[in-house]
């Protein structure tokens, strides 16, 4: 039988210690620190890559709204045979006039389409199968609808199986000449109140740009030839039929806009 020396008792014992500890696991002190160390790193990572995230995803809706501004501009100047105006540019003039009303706003977004033109008004019909391959059985189209005249067209484009990503509602304010500039510059419109002498941002309706202040609700009393206005473009939070025409939503609680642009029609 071998003998062990004390030295030898004393690694051995420690070295039990070491092995027992071990077995149990990390203690509660080393488990915080290695918490600590885990949230830190998180934290760090969300500050620096969310912020990044969030403008990647404003890039690619601003990237769609500078694409869909030639087809609002389009629109705009087309007279079609299922449209009820006189002309487009009557058309484009209550457009711009409405556009400030959740209940009457221009909106714009893509749709699954049927290749044809059943009543051949330039406005494809939404395309209800519930599979299909794209070039072949639909198409993407764009759409500029104006909610409380389209409304038909709207509830079938904006179905679940049809809609193809986000809805933007597009918001128009008029732009007429600086009066306190003597350069061409361009200013938001504005109303003034003759008993106060406080001037005001026309937040909707067309003005009369020889006469600042002075409404005009007839296209036809317009006295020129062009409409300069501010498109804003405003990305929903949903692109459900039913939330867009319920009047959940305004231009006061969807955010700032995704990108504006100066645009003009004429006559």
């Amino acid at each position: 039988m071998k003998l062990l020396t004390p030295s030898a008792n004393k690694n051995q014992l420690t070295h039990s210690r070491r092995m027992n500890r071990i077995r149990k696991g990390f203690s509660i002190v080393e488990v915080a620190i290695a918490m600590g160390v885990v949230t830190l790193l998180l934290t760090t990572f969300l500050g620096v890559f969310g912020p990044a995230q969030k403008n990647i995803q404003r890039a690619l809706s601003t990237k769609d709204a500078n694409r869909m501004k030639d087809t609002l501009s389009k629109e705009m100047s087309i007279l079609r045979s299922s449209d009820s105006y006189t002309n487009s540019f009557e058309k484009a003039f209550r457009m711009i006039e409405g556009s400030h009303d959740s209940t009457k706003a221009v909106l714009m977004y893509q749709y699954k389409a049927n290749p044809v033109d059943d009543d051949n008004d330039g406005i494809l019909p939404a395309y209800t199968g519930t599979d299909g391959i794209q070039g072949r059985d639909y198409i993407i189209q764009t759409a500029v609808r104006t909610l409380g005249v389209d409304d038909t067209k709207i509830n079938a484009e904006l179905s679940a199986e049809v809609v193809d990503g986000v809805v933007f509602a597009v918001r128009m304010t008029q732009l007429v000449k600086d009066p306190d500039s003597t350069d061409a510059k361009l200013i938001l419109s504005a109303w003034n109140n003759g008993q106060t002498g406080e001037s005001f941002e026309l937040k909707q309706g067309i003005t009369n740009p020889d006469e600042p202040g002075v409404p005009i609700t007839n296209p036809a009393d317009f006295p020129k030839a062009v409409v300069a206005f501010r498109a804003e473009f405003f990305r929903l939070k949903s692109n459900n039929a039913q939330y867009i025409s319920s009047g959940a939503w305004n231009f006061e609680n969807i955010g700032n806009a995704v990108t504006e642009v100066n645009m003009a029609v004429r006559r």
